[in-house]
């Protein structure tokens, strides 16, 4: 079976999401839906192909994905540690810290006697909150930074301070994220720094529902098979769209919570290297993609819905198949279903086309621009770190042990004592049946800053009907002046 190289030396999303990358490239023709004859051809895509080995000196690129292999002993490095003049640690957050005894902040406290004092916003204005607090000289110390929304809305608005001379950002603690540190510079400089790159979607479908509406076949059989393509899961989502009389759906076969499918196009909504950007909506496989979507949509077969929550949905038997975040596997609202719950990747475009993965982009905190305690703010940042090192790809995948886990005695187990073996062991079985590339969440963090939204742009409208043609019309200039307004 193939087997997916290091996260740290593949660094993963750089041929896609950022560019300068450096490798030889090859121009991809692409075939495309054509839905009634109402179809624009995109842009030709041009794809960069770099060097892919097993192990690669830190900072170089590729573009396929696996667990981290570090150069060093991760349960030999030395634990973060600062001289503190200040032992209070203000944070800026949507939510208090955790109180376990193996949190951070608690571990800290333990360790140097500091404490942390937080200053709660909302998402709705977390960052007009955070410049009212920078603006009349409350700057907290840490800001916590959501994985929707990091960039570049609070570096362009001058609410957290470059990190460069305050962190050791060559060193050994950084070498799992060097490359994506690198990437996420603005203007030369680095303001974010990431803690790990995860697993952010699966597909879960409901087995029970398959077994009701005698559907024998489940993606589980087609990925296995490596036929889990747009066709197949077509192919299902249509056998699960019994209609009301007044034709609107009883029961559909997909939803997706935050547009997850645009993942398996391999295409980056927004590439960026700090200082231009590229908006990708017009690319040839996005337009394939929303062609396709517009088939199963409400004008098509009516197999795939937006639903207003799709977490209930699938819990309540509305959907038997859903593209959704990984941590739903666990959550209570799917307490009912959690039995009957299975899931794979998201599938490929067609046989011929590459496995994509959805995975998400986590920053660590950022620290505040006029921060008065800039010390203990990089001395959380880096002890986090410390803790985290060992992180997996999924965190349906135990976390390697690592020194803070031995010197703390740390469980490193978190969501896999939810998981049965058999569970656990499916997962490995995904990352090692075939190799992966992936597509990152960075494109909410673009949607989020110019109108808070977080869903793909367009995609809702193609579902309910409306073809991309028309859509791209509408959603492209509004999210290309938005996006453009932060180079200004």
């Amino acid at each position: 079976m193939k087997r997916f190289i290091s996260i740290i030396s593949a660094a993963v999303l750089l041929l896609t999401l950022f560019s300068g990358c450096t490798g030889s490239e090859s121009v991809v023709e692409e075939s495309y839906y054509d839905v009634s004859g109402d179809v624009i051809k995109g842009d030709t895509v041009t794809e960069t192909n770099s060097n892919v080995g097993t192990t690669v000196d830190k900072g170089q690129k590729s573009d396929t994905v696996g667990s981290v292999e570090y150069s060093y002993d991760i349960t030999k490095i030395a634990m973060p540690e600062r001289e503190l003049s200040d032992k209070t640690i203000t944070y800026y957050s949507w939510i208090e810290m955790d109180t376990d005894s193996d949190e951070t902040n608690v571990l800290m406290q333990k360790e140097f006697g500091v404490k942390f004092e937080p200053v709660l916003g909302q998402h709705a204005n977390y960052w007009d909150t955070l410049a009212t607090l920078v603006g009349s000289g409350k700057s907290p110390d840490l800001v916590m930074m959501p994985n929707w929304n990091f960039y570049p809305t609070p570096i362009v608005n001058n609410l957290i301070q470059p990190l460069d001379g305050i962190l050791d950002l060559e060193g050994q603690l950084w070498e799992d994220t060097y490359a994506f540190n690198q990437d996420l510079k603005w203007k030369g400089k680095t303001y974010i720094v990431l803690n790990d790159v995860v697993q952010d979607s699966w597909l879960f479908y409901n087995t029970k529902m398959f077994k009701n509406y005698g559907v024998d076949k489940t993606p589980k059989d087609y990925f296995l098979e490596d036929n889990w393509t747009w066709d197949t899961l077509k192919e299902l989502a249509d056998q699960f769209v019994p209609l009301n009389s007044d034709g609107s759906n009883k029961t559909a076969g997909l939803c997706m919570q935050n547009s997850n499918l645009h993942v398996t196009t391999g295409v980056e909504m927004c590439t960026t290297n700090g200082d231009s950007y590229s908006l990708n909506l017009k690319d040839q496989k996005i337009t394939t993609l929303m062609n396709f979507i517009y088939t199963m949509g409400m004008s098509g077969t009516k197999s795939l819905i937006n639903a207003n929550d799709p977490i209930a949905a699938y819990a309540n038997g509305e959907v038997a198949m859903i593209i959704t975040k990984e941590y739903a596997l666990t959550g209570v609202e799917w307490e009912k279903v959690r039995d009957s719950t299975e899931w794979v990747p998201m599938p490929k475009m067609d046989a011929g086309s590459d496995y994509y993965l959805e995975y998400a982009l986590n920053p660590s905190p950022a620290i505040a621009s006029g921060a008065k305690n800039v010390e203990g703010a990089a001395l959380y940042i880096e002890f986090n770190h410390w803790k985290h090192l060992g992180w997996q790809p999924s965190t349906f995948l135990e976390q390697r042990t690592n020194a803070a886990i031995q010197k703390y005695k740390i469980s490193s187990q978190d969501i896999t004592d939810q998981l049965t073996d058999e569970e656990i062991e499916w997962t490995k079985t995904i990352y090692d049946k075939y190799t992966y590339k992936y597509v990152t969440n960075f494109w909410a963090s673009w949607t989020n800053a110019v109108d808070g939204t977080f869903v793909y742009p367009g995609m809702t409208d193609v579902i309910n009907g409306k073809a991309w043609s028309a859509v791209l019309q509408e959603v492209y200039p509004k999210l290309d002046a938005g996006i453009s307004s932060f180079y200004k």
